[in-house]
């Protein structure tokens, strides 16, 4: 399995070498994100603050507290969304 995992990694060292050009381009867009950061503005998974970014790198806003949010307007007229997924405390049975 070992052996196999590298034979690959080197394939995809090798190609993604040969065709950088295409590489750097394959599902590159400019778009806004919204993410959840701790007040010193790294990444946070669970319970950080939510900061907003535009597809030019300027913040919407930053550091709105998760639990109040509710949609944000953008100037544009643009709702933003959260969708969580809802974590159950025992598990489900059928």
């Amino acid at each position: 399995m070992k052996k196999w995992a590298l034979v690959r990694l080197l394939w995809a060292k090798n190609y993604t070498l040969e065709h950088m050009d295409t590489v750097k381009e394959f599902a590159s867009f400019n778009s806004s994100h919204l993410s959840l950061v701790r007040e010193d503005g790294a990444l946070d998974l669970y319970h950080g603050n939510l900061r907003a970014i535009d597809a030019s790198g300027n913040i919407i806003f930053d550091q709105v507290d998760y639990k109040k949010f509710n949609g944000l307007h953008h100037g544009r007229g643009t709702v933003l969304v959260i969708q969580q997924i809802p974590l159950y405390k025992e598990p489900r049975t059928y």
